[in-house]
């Protein structure tokens, strides 16, 4: 018998698209295994929010290897127009309407629902959680089996597990784990149907969790300006891989499709595209950025960069779209259609010396090789950028961590010009890299226990709103707190409080705007928040 709470539960529709977009982006992610993009509905990329104007068309990711016998695998998904190779789950034995009906989704949470749940007493009932945190897709979860028939078995979202049993259990305490202010999960598989380009399967599970950050330093503009996606690959095959490659593939579509031009920073392991022609017209239903200075980059921020090459819509056929398994892998590993070395010079086709990597010079630099330098001969157009690593071997059970941000620099300033721009983007890209290693790396290293996506969470359970602050800040906590303490970017203390209670507000309109660091402290447990006064 389903509970009344599981009837309403339910009821809630399934969000086939979820939008992060608590910083200056507004990104979609949706189901059909495409990043911003939702069973077709592309473009979901709009950058900066509001204006209207997108910079990506769609990525995704691509990989191939080769098993024992040397049969070549892959998994490679474009625009779904031959038929889909990923579909929305985890690989299972069986797929039908309830495994659908719960899967063909993603899961969206935020740092304010976590926070808020957070304050209450435990255990609880389910009519007092938040639906985001009782449906989370955690292994064991007894609420999505109950609703939909689906037992999670398997590690799936990840989530802090308090008493450490391995289950998702959010009556007693235990929540979605991740780092940033909002986050969105999403899980796909290559094993429910063949591959869309004939190639077989790879039988791989990829769990992906995509976050966005507010961040208000004056240095961490580049933050706000960026999505990052953590991909968490499985071989669930029954083969052992060699020679596997790894490649994000995007479609950008920088405002206008048709005059883009792409290049690659080796040394930032970052793919990036910018404006070809000036203004950046409107055409077709994509609006342009006018004359709006703009570059987007995808840096890989925890592997090396081994491959970039691109596509030319409507190009000869050795450089467009691959068509079938052997063109995928030859994109991904120094080749074009026909088998054709990537070359240096030109358009990277029919030279002299081999190369790994097209277009890696600075558009500023004419005497380095970028599209700006060979615009005679190339003409900017739509285009479509693959950056690969590898070779890796790939057993049966491995997980391969592919964690990746997609940034965003523009400029209003009539000084700047089509391709300076691209060096404001990789100073932006500079800060992006150093904010995942010194601030996302410390974030997971604290959420994840060996062996299992959860961690045993002993500091002190704190909501602090709202944040940013204007003129009063709200604390509340499960149990008595002893005292509180405010530092600025400086490390001054600007606040000493005592007390004892469990709920407290105080004005901050006396305090320069800025960015601080609040101590709350209870007779065991302390914590830290970052608030933000503006």
């Amino acid at each position: 018998t389903i509970s009344l709470i599981a009837m309403t539960v339910s009821m809630l529709p399934a969000q086939a698209v979820e939008f992060l977009n608590a910083n200056n982006i507004n990104a979609g992610i949706g189901i059909g295994g495409n990043l911003f993009t939702n069973a077709g509905q592309f473009g979901l990329y709009e950058v900066p929010k509001g204006s209207g104007v997108d910079a990506i068309f769609t990525a995704s990711l691509w990989m191939c290897a080769s098993d024992t016998t040397g049969t070549l695998h892959a998994a490679d998904q474009t625009y779904s127009q031959n038929g889909q190779t990923y579909y929305d789950g985890p690989i299972a034995v069986v797929y039908n309407s309830a495994y659908d009906a719960y899967y063909k989704r993603v899961f969206k949470v935020t740092q304010a629902q976590v926070d808020l749940y957070r304050t209450l007493t435990f255990p609880v009932t389910a009519a007092q959680v938040d639906a985001a945190i009782l449906m989370w897709p955690g292994k064991g979860n007894t609420h999505v089996d109950s609703v939909y028939g689906i037992n999670i078995a398997a590690r799936l979202a990840p989530f802090v597990d308090l008493n450490n049993n391995g289950i998702y259990e959010p009556l007693n305490g235990d929540y979605p784990a991740f780092c940033g202010d909002e986050a969105v999960f999403f899980a796909i598989n290559d094993d429910r149907t063949p591959n869309a380009t004939g190639c077989p399967k790879l039988g791989v599970e990829i769990r992906g969790l995509a976050t966005v950050y507010i961040d208000n330093a004056p240095a961490e503009k580049g933050v706000n300006n960026t999505v990052f996606v953590q991909y968490e690959i499985e071989n669930k095959s029954l083969f052992n891989y060699h020679n596997f490659y790894l490649a994000l593939w995007e479609d950008p579509d920088l405002g206008c499709a048709f005059n883009d031009r792409v290049g690659c920073d080796t040394a930032r392991n970052m793919m990036f595209v910018y404006n070809g022609t000036t203004p950046d017209a409107s055409c077709g239903n994509e609006f342009g950025y006018g004359t709006t200075r703009v570059s987007q980059g995808a840096i890989m921020l925890n592997q090396t960069m081994g491959y970039f090459s691109y596509i030319s819509n409507g190009a000869v056929p050795a450089q467009s779209d691959p068509v079938n398994c052997p063109q995928v892998r030859n994109m991904m590993t120094g080749y074009w259609n026909d088998g054709t070395p990537f070359t240096e010079g030109g358009a990277g086709y029919n030279g002299a010396v081999p190369t790994k990597f097209i277009f890696p010079g600075d558009p500023n630099d004419t005497s380095s090789w970028s599209e700006v330098s060979v615009s005679g001969t190339l003409s900017a157009g739509d285009r479509r950028m693959t950056g690969s690593v590898g070779p890796k071997n790939f057993a049966i059970g491995d997980i391969i961590n592919y964690d990746l941000a997609f940034t965003t620099s523009y400029s209003y300033d009539t000084m700047a010009t089509m391709f300076t721009i691209v060096d404001t983007l990789k100073r932006d890209a500079d800060i992006v890299q150093a904010f995942y290693n010194n601030t996302i790396l410390s974030c997971r290293s604290q959420l994840i226990a060996a062996g299992v996506n959860a961690v045993k969470d002993d500091a002190l359970s704190v909501s602090v709103f709202p944040n940013p602050a204007d003129d009063l800040l709200n604390i509340a906590t499960a149990e008595n707190i002893q005292s509180l303490e405010m530092t600025d970017a400086q490390g001054r203390l600007v606040l000493q409080r005592t007390m004892a209670e469990k709920k407290t507000t105080f004005h901050t309109s006396t305090f320069a705007r800025g960015v601080y660091l609040l101590k709350v402290k209870s007779e065991e447990k302390s914590v830290v928040k970052k608030i933000v006064l503006q």
